[in-house]
């Protein structure tokens, strides 16, 4: 009698799954987000965007939808110093954004995977997002993550969970506008979804068996780039670079417009917040004062830039030798002085290489730790008091 009864359970819970899985296989991409808690935020965000989008992942398809968790979209609020209220305030950024994470046609992770070093038009007009694979991760706009779970299959299509948002650079200006933007009322989530925040599955790596627990204790930087990945887009569109972006758009736009050409074939240094932080702190002022000298600015700017495509391997193939900056103070044009120790690149003695051979459309980027200043910029300070004559 018990083993019959025991049997019989097996045989109801073997169908409850049958009937399950087959719910799912009918589900649309709309409903299969409605009804994932993961997606809870994802979901809501769609119900307070335009209609255009709850009815993009409603009708036939086919679509991918690179779907963002719930601790993704507070990252992104975090990122420009806003909270997720604030963001899901603003229906046309929303609109954008989700847009800009939809891509006509059926992709599968093998799809992507296979298309390393490309650009994808999503539905977003006029932009484009980067996939590459890096170190066994398959990676959007060569940071965001594509994590576990992926492929799942919808009747109009297929999702891809994202540890993060991407988002083009056409969207910078009303990203940092949230900042501003005054607190609203708490939007209550709509009905039938689940308000709270849990990833639940949400794990790294391009297999998809093992998984990791999420430490929603930390929030990630996001750190996305613009349609075209210009030189000029990856800066402005990473906050780890957003005190040069600021002095790009305020202080040397001519420069901005430089990194920006589609037709540039560059080489870009390119200082970190912390670097500009190192650099205000040693002189004693701050970007406010920094941004009242846009020549100096321009000319530290410039220094930062090599005409042509050097990665770093051809970078260190300088070393003891200088590599020569498009900075032309009017009397010679300034150069970099290159070393290299075991394989650490430094240049001017100080300042070092943290990350590179960062690719985009119009040449190659560097990061690093500290500004680098020529000379004419060296000899403008000392004669304003702000640098010592021994410095280096």
């Amino acid at each position: 009698m018990v083993m019959r009864r025991f049997i019989g359970l097996i045989i109801l819970i073997l169908s409850l799954g049958v009937v399950s899985t087959t719910a799912q296989v009918g589900n649309t991409i709309a409903e299969i987000v409605a009804f994932t808690p993961r997606y809870s935020t994802l979901w809501q965000a769609v119900q307070l965007a335009d209609p255009i989008v709850e009815e993009t992942l409603s009708e036939d398809g086919p679509l991918t939808l690179l779907a963002p968790t719930n601790q993704a979209f507070i990252n992104l609020a975090a990122a420009f110093d806003a909270d997720l209220d604030t963001l899901l305030a603003d229906r046309d950024l929303l609109t954008q954004l989700l847009l800009y994470h939809i891509v006509d046609g059926r992709v599968t992770y093998q799809d992507l995977v296979e298309q390393d070093g490309q650009l994808i038009n999503p539905l977003l007009p006029d932009t484009a997002f980067r996939v590459s694979v890096q170190n066994g991760e398959l990676r959007l706009n060569d940071v965001v993550r594509v994590v576990n779970p992926y492929d799942l299959q919808a009747t109009n299509g297929i999702i891809h969970t994202v540890r993060d948002m991407i988002y083009p650079f056409e969207l910078q200006a009303q990203l940092e506008a949230l900042a501003d933007a005054p607190s609203p009322t708490r939007t209550p989530a709509p009905s039938g979804s689940t308000d709270n925040n849990s990833d639940t599955n949400d794990t790294d790596g391009m297999g998809g068996g093992s998984t990791q627990a999420f430490d929603r204790s930390e929030v990630e930087t996001v750190a996305t780039f613009p349609s075209q990945l210009t030189l000029a887009g990856r800066i402005f569109g990473d906050p780890r670079y957003s005190t040069l972006a600021l002095i790009l758009e305020e202080a040397a736009p001519d420069y901005a417009r430089a990194l920006n050409a589609p037709d540039a074939a560059l080489t870009l240094f390119a200082p970190t917040n912390g670097a500009f932080d190192n650099l205000f702190y040693t002189l004693g002022i701050d970007l406010d004062n920094a941004l009242d000298n846009p020549e100096l600015l321009n000319w530290i700017i410039a220094y930062h830039v090599v005409d042509g495509v050097l990665t770093a391997e051809e970078i260190a193939d300088f070393d003891g030798d200088t590599l020569q900056t498009i900075f032309d103070n009017g009397d010679f044009v300034e150069s970099i002085r290159v070393a290299v120790v075991g394989r650490r690149i430094t240049l001017n003695e100080v300042v070092q290489i943290k990350s590179s051979d960062l690719g985009a459309t119009n040449g190659i980027m560097h990061s690093v730790d500290n500004v680098l200043i020529p000379q004419a910029a060296i000899d403008a300070l000392i004669e304003a008091g702000l640098w010592e004559a021994d410095e280096p």
